[in-house]
């Protein structure tokens, strides 16, 4: 059974890397106070993470962000009472790759900034952080350098919140306007 895995992960890789090299996507820095638009890609399974991602779409929105969330459950069963986008075991494929509309959709949208809330190793959302058209995409620390364009490596590597806080912590400096060089 090992084998069959290995063997799993081993075409998901192949064929990730396939679809890697057909995408032409206008990566740029964006400065966050002046982002637009978010996409939000988390792990839904567990109600504290869930609620954590919800407070901060909701303070995103908040700030007159327009926010858009994916949403993964670890299961097969539907979740039609909550208000955003998801997917479950059902829409993976063998190959860990993530099928439909809704997803597809997910992915070509080009927002200014997209985060990978999901702290642990997930095929899955890591096939779809790699796939993004966002100008900006943000994820946790990963040998996987081509599903991000800035990785934060937490603080306290499993606490939703911290990452979050750091999250935001890096985008102020770096993308401040008040921290430009002068070329001149």
């Amino acid at each position: 059974m090992r084998i069959v895995k290995q063997t799993h992960i081993h075409l998901h890789n192949y064929f990730l890397n396939q679809s890697l090299k057909k995408i032409v996507v206008d990566r740029k820095p964006t400065d966050y106070s002046a982002a637009k638009s978010i996409g939000i890609l988390f792990d839904s399974t567990d109600l504290d993470e869930r609620q954590t991602v919800l407070k901060f779409a909701d303070k995103l929105k908040g700030d007159g962000k327009k926010v858009s969330l994916m949403a993964y459950f670890d299961d097969r069963k539907p979740h039609n009472e909550f208000h955003f986008k998801y997917f479950t075991k059902n829409e993976v494929d063998w190959l860990f790759r993530p099928k439909s509309d809704a997803i597809e959709d997910f992915i070509q949208s080009e927002f200014d900034i997209f985060f990978n809330l999901n702290l642990k190793p997930n095929l899955s959302l890591e096939y779809l952080s790699a796939l993004s058209k966002a100008h900006l995409r943000v994820g946790p620390a990963t040998n996987k350098t081509y599903c991000y364009d800035l990785m934060i490596d937490s603080k306290n590597e499993s606490n939703l919140n911290q990452f979050i806080r750091d999250i935001e912590f890096y985008l102020q400096r770096l993308n401040s306007r008040k921290h430009e060089y002068s070329t001149a």
